[in-house]
């Protein structure tokens, strides 16, 4: 199969979109071109606008030619009419007395008695009944067919009447000017009616990017003389509608989809793609079918209008849209077998694998090795399969490897696996990886086949033994923390584990139920969230720490930096070293800091079923990719980040990243946050004079000695509900 692009995305801006901070959010989405519309764009404000936008926005600019077209004049407001009311259209100005002005004037030249009017996309409807001079100039006496609201500036179709008018506006060629000096290169032509029209456009412009709206039946009929010499076309459904029914458009768009695929030449569709997204932050099952469909028939990219232009919510429609995208482009490569049909690609082989597969999340990022790994046990539990017991930590494992936590792995490591992780730091199959996880065990007679895996004596998975293997742990051990002291906490339990490993798959029959556990949601879920909310750039967020005064200044700065919708406050609940705070004091922090501060409305609080390895960068990285799986586009990398003592140095996660290639989700690397005493303020340029350090070992050392750190150190909402819990709030010896 050849290769699969992804498809172009065209955002109009407007109103909704002309800000600093929407500007920035839509540079860091898949967008192609950001576009000016000359019809709501006055040409005395197009270099302002065009600067504006450049000095907020990075995606190239294109504008869209308003063209030579009818349209009402300007009107104080919107104003109704009923039927069988008198309407008189005339050139002036203004609405007195149901006058509704027409421009240009010379369309009132060549209206007849009998002619139908339609105003903005059929919403009125008239009958002309006379044609006179009023005050010398042209009067059109009509009455109301079909009534609605008139308002400034819409199009408007006169029906079987053929007049001809210039391709391009007196306006369209002041704009043309001013884009040669300011370079803009980029430009979508209006009212295309055939080649000449593209020729007289490149007499202007020779060396732009032009794309030709097909919106005009003329169009149609010489649409293969216009795609000749443009370097793409746009499918305008609404204008097209005016002068095709609208029951034909579909094929209409397949006709124009298939003779630009022939030409190899990219083919755009526009018009009432999310119309349900100007006000929610949702799509229609039609819309998302219209959208899927479009894109399979063989269109080359979409175009947002007022969606984007005017609507409520123009990052989300923005991210939906190319969510939709991206899960086109995967189906497309999910399918086995390809076909050429009607100028697109269609599938011949459907992979229900894919359409069953848990939702990603539309518009967010893929899991780490494309796919989110659901493996539930849907079979009988026989009474012949073997029982292992597995530890916390193990359960942990198993749950996050059935549930997509750890995707793309399936079961436990085998040493083919575990030795290219320690090595190379990626699987046999080249994704990348950075921790062996394994599930060992001692003795002679362990099980093989499957085996029923057990938690406190209940089943909750199954696993599929394909391996049994022993190596040199201590050599394993020193590869993994890069030393072989037992000081090193996670040395010392990883040497204190079985001599064989035992790999294969395992599936989930039930969670493993513990306190705390409404706080946790799967990886699919925490998906579900973000798309819910409208959020496509998530900050994830590890600790195992309860929350600080420094923690809040990160997640704050982080949003700040990377543009994202929200932040994935995703701390580690499993077992830690004795004296790190409890699962218990980490949720009641977290309550309580949610209750208070200014950033719970971009956030998302959910507990991360593991525990903590303290193998400094190689488990950076594998939490970073672990919140990928969770939907994060950006996770948040700081001093030391889950480290133990000084066996790593602060700048060796970031070193790693840079070396790993195959690293989707993004990093953010921050430096020890101080504070500064004089200014009561956070951040990492501070004087030592000035400096009053926030560590982490000692909030735990205030509250274990029952005390409320000072409130620059802690939030008392914080630390008055660890204090609470006593001697629960830390991990014991026992």
């Amino acid at each position: 199969m050849k290769d699969i692009k992804s498809p172009m995305i065209v955002v109009t801006l407007g109103p909704s979109s002309m800000s600093e901070t929407v500007l920035r959010k839509l540079s860091q989405r898949k967008i192609s071109f950001v576009r000016i519309n000359l019809s709501h764009t006055p040409i005395e404000s197009l270099e302002s606008t065009v600067s504006f936008i450049r000095s907020h926005c990075t995606i190239p600019l294109m504008l869209d030619t308003e063209g030579s077209q009818v349209r009402t004049g300007v009107l104080p407001g919107a104003k109704s009419v009923n039927e069988n009311q008198g309407v008189l259209l005339t050139t002036q100005e203004g609405w007195r007395s149901g006058m509704v002005p027409l421009r240009p004037d010379e369309v009132l030249m060549v209206l007849k008695e009998g002619d139908l009017i339609s105003l903005d996309f059929d919403s009125v409807l008239l009958r002309v009944d006379s044609v006179s001079m009023q005050r010398e100039e042209q009067a059109i006496q009509c009455t109301v067919m079909s009534g609605g609201t008139i308002q400034s500036n819409k199009a408007v179709t006169v029906f079987d009447q053929s007049f001809q008018m210039p391709s391009l506006s007196h306006k369209d060629v002041q704009a043309l000017e001013i884009a040669r000096e300011i370079g803009i290169k980029n430009f979508c032509l209006s009212f295309v009616d055939g080649a000449d029209d593209v020729r007289e456009f490149r007499s202007y412009h020779p060396d732009s990017f032009v794309l030709s709206k097909v919106e005009t039946s003329l169009a149609i009929e010489n649409l293969e003389e216009i795609i000749e010499v443009s370097d793409g076309v746009l499918i305008d459904r609404g204008d097209l509608s005016r002068q095709v029914p609208l029951e034909r458009i579909p094929f209409a768009q397949k006709y124009v989809i298939n003779r630009a695929n022939l030409a190899s030449k990219p083919v755009l569709v526009a018009t009432n793609f999310l119309d349900t997204m100007m006000e929610s932050r949702s799509a229609s099952r039609a819309e998302t079918n219209d959208i899927v469909n479009t894109l399979l028939d063989g269109a080359t990219g979409l175009v947002l209008a007022a969606e984007t232009a005017i609507g409520q919510h123009p990052v989300e429609t923005v991210s939906f849209l190319v969510g939709l995208c991206d899960e086109v482009v995967r189906f497309k490569r999910s399918s086995k077998d390809s076909e050429m049909s009607s100028g697109g690609v269609l599938p011949s082989a459907y992979d229900t694998n894919y359409i069953t597969s848990p939702a990603l999340g539309c518009g967010l990022i893929s899991p780490h090795g494309g796919v989110l790994v659901d493996q539930r046990w849907k079979g009988e539990i026989s009474e012949d399969f073997p029982r292992l017991e597995l530890s916390v930590n193990e359960a942990m494992d198993v749950e996050q490897i059935a549930l997509g936590g750890y995707s793309p792995l399936r079961g436990f490591m085998g040493k083919g696996d575990l030795y290219s992780v320690l090595r190379a730091y990626q699987l046999q199959d080249g994704s990348a990886w950075p921790l062996p996880i394994l599930l060992r065990r001692s003795g002679s007679n362990l099980p093989t086949g499957e085996v029923v895996l057990t938690f406190a004596g209940e089943p909750f998975g199954v696993m599929e033994i394909d391996e049994s293997y022993t190596t040199d742990w201590q050599s394993a051990a020193e590869l993994l923390f890069g030393t072989s002291s037992m000081d090193h906490p996670g040395v010392m339990r990883f040497l204190s584990e079985g001599e064989t490993a035992l790999s294969g798959p395992v599936w989930l029959i039930n969670r493993v139920s513990r306190s705390g556990k409404r706080y946790e949601l799967k990886a699919a879920e925490t998906r579900q969230v973000f798309a819910a909310r409208g959020w496509s750039r998530i900050v994830g967020f590890h600790t195992r720490n309860a929350p600080h005064r420094a923690h809040e200044h990160i997640l704050k700065m982080a949003l700040e930096n990377t543009g994202a919708d929200g932040v994935l406050i995703h701390p580690a609940v499993g077992m830690k070293k004795t004296g790190d705070f409890s699962s218990a004091a980490i949720i009641e922090g977290y309550e309580g800091w949610l209750g208070v501060s200014e950033l719970t409305p971009k956030a998302l609080f959910s507990t991360f079923s593991t525990y903590s390895r303290y193998a400094g960068p190689r488990e950076a990285l594998f939490t970073a990719l672990c919140r990928q799986n969770y939907g994060c586009t950006h996770f948040i990398i700081g001093r030391d980040h889950t480290g133990v003592g000084n066996f790593y140095s602060g700048d060796q996660a970031k070193e790693l990243f840079d070396r790993i290639s195959q690293i989707e989700i993004e990093s953010v690397f921050f430096d020890e946050v101080k504070y500064s005493a004089s200014k009561k303020s956070y951040g990492y340029q501070v004087l030592d004079s000035d400096t009053l350090n926030i560590s982490g070992t000692e909030v735990r050392e205030i509250i274990r000695g029952g005390k409320r750190p000072p409130e620059w150190y802690m939030r008392p909402e914080v630390a008055d509900r660890i204090l609470m819990l006593g001697e629960e709030a830390f991990v014991s010896d026992g």
